[in-house]
């Protein structure tokens, strides 16, 4: 008996620590087309929030996927990034949701656009929880080149994180949907938000 209330104990611990991990609260905020800000990768905190429990920013001059700040046309390129953070009940970062847009835009329309999606784990949380991959998205491609030719357009993408705990025959999981959007006018304005 004695071996099974410690399996019990540590289910009940396990279980507890899965419950007991928080989701930062949703949050939605935009810039002007000019905003100066400190430009390097969402790690700055004047742009977003400064413990960086979801925060949008542009990303920086040095972005690999792209280069110039200019289309082959000559409108004026934004590259921001968006993210939905998770951390766990002890304030560690467990994974983080991210979206980056690269959009064109000549002060009427978006006149072309790239979007990136992807999932980042930090402080083990690949240990335990996993990446099940995009389970939505609000663009036509993956890439979401078919948002643009109108003075608003809409990237949004939602993920599916998974923690699950096998004991002892007992499987338990827990299952995250983190979302991220973003919003990207004709003038250069953005608006960001995050949910799940």
């Amino acid at each position: 008996m004695e071996g099974r209330g410690k399996a019990l104990c540590v289910l009940v611990v396990a279980v507890l620590a899965m419950i007991a991990t928080s989701t930062a609260a949703a949050s939605t905020d935009s810039y002007p087309p000019d905003d100066p800000g400190w430009f390097d990768g969402c790690y700055a905190t004047d742009l977003g929030d400064p413990t960086f429990i979801d925060g949008a920013c542009y990303t920086t001059l040095a972005d690999e996927t792209v280069i110039g700040d200019r289309d082959l046309a000559g409108n004026v390129c934004k590259r921001v990034l968006a993210q939905r953070v998770f951390k766990s009940w002890s304030g560690f970062v467990v994974w983080r949701y991210k979206e980056r847009v690269r959009f064109c835009y000549n002060g009427r329309i978006v006149t072309s656009s790239q979007r990136f999606r992807w999932a980042t784990f930090e402080h083990g949380g690949g240990m335990y929880w996993s990446f099940e991959g995009h389970v939505a998205n609000a663009c036509r491609w993956e890439d979401c080149s078919d948002q643009q030719g109108t003075w608003k357009t809409y990237y949004g993408t939602q993920g599916k994180f998974q923690a699950c705990l096998w004991s002892w025959g007992i499987h338990l999981c827990t299952t995250r949907l983190p979302g991220v959007g973003i919003e990207a006018f004709g003038n250069g304005v953005w608006h960001w938000n995050t949910w799940g």
